[in-house]
């Protein structure tokens, strides 16, 4: 899983997009942090934008694979810290902050009320189904619109907005791909058969990703201001 989601990741400008949108919306200044940065693709993004990021996860894999892209791409201005976001405090509070698929509402408000002095930048899928499964079956958890109902109703302020980006899967074979959708299926893995797969694909003219999964990633982004937070959530 790692590996596709590093080729995924290296197959499309997803990332790019998300750290533009970032930084159209805060100053290009200070430190920011990535919570639940997960492989690091969006901090890598960042480090283009900012001059200093803090990349935070709990899980060694996928940091040792931010500290290998870090390493290739020659990057300094990134600082890596294992653990778990809401108890790694800083020594100095984040100019800004970014939870990009990571955290429910209020993980989110409190992390950034004891940690961060200036704007949160947060995205939710703005889709209520699983991508890449055969059958229909719904997210088990918080969505954009989950989100901003919780917003409307503790009475915070914030700006959002929707988009969509490209976000597929590239293959470097058909067998990966039925592997891809058995990982992703394993409550039924059955239903995945190489016919169901096939139809899913486009082939591409790339000799390294013959056959690629096309995925519409639909968005939503929150832009939340310290100064709107609760004294106590």
């Amino acid at each position: 899983m790692v590996r596709f989601m590093e080729d995924a990741s290296e197959y499309c400008s997803y990332h790019e997009t998300l750290a533009k949108c970032i930084a159209d919306e805060i100053p290009q200044k200070g430190t920011i942090c990535d919570a639940g940065c997960g492989l690091g693709y969006l901090s890598l993004a960042l480090a283009k934008r900012f001059p200093s990021v803090t990349a935070v996860d709990c899980s060694p894999e996928a940091l040792a694979v931010l500290r290998r892209k870090m390493a290739e791409r020659g990057i300094g201005n990134i600082t890596v810290r294992e653990g778990d976001a809401e108890t790694l405090s800083p020594a100095e509070p984040y100019d800004a902050m970014v939870f990009c698929f990571f955290g429910s509402t209020e993980e989110i408000l409190r992390i950034g009320a004891r940690q961060c002095r200036g704007k949160v930048i947060v995205f939710k899928k703005n889709w209520d189904e699983h991508r890449f499964t055969i059958r229909r079956t719904r997210l088990g958890h918080e969505t954009f619109s989950i989100m901003k109902e919780k917003l409307e109703k503790l009475g915070i302020p914030y700006e959002a907005r929707t988009f969509e980006t490209e976000m597929g899967q590239p293959f470097r074979n058909f067998e990966d791909a039925v592997r891809f959708f058995k990982t992703y299926n394993r409550e039924a893995p059955g239903e995945v058969t190489p016919e169901e797969v096939e139809k899913r694909l486009v082939r591409t003219d790339s000799p390294e990703f013959p056959f690629y999964l096309p995925q519409e990633k639909r968005m939503g982004m929150f832009v939340l201001d310290l100064g709107d937070f609760p004294d106590t959530i």
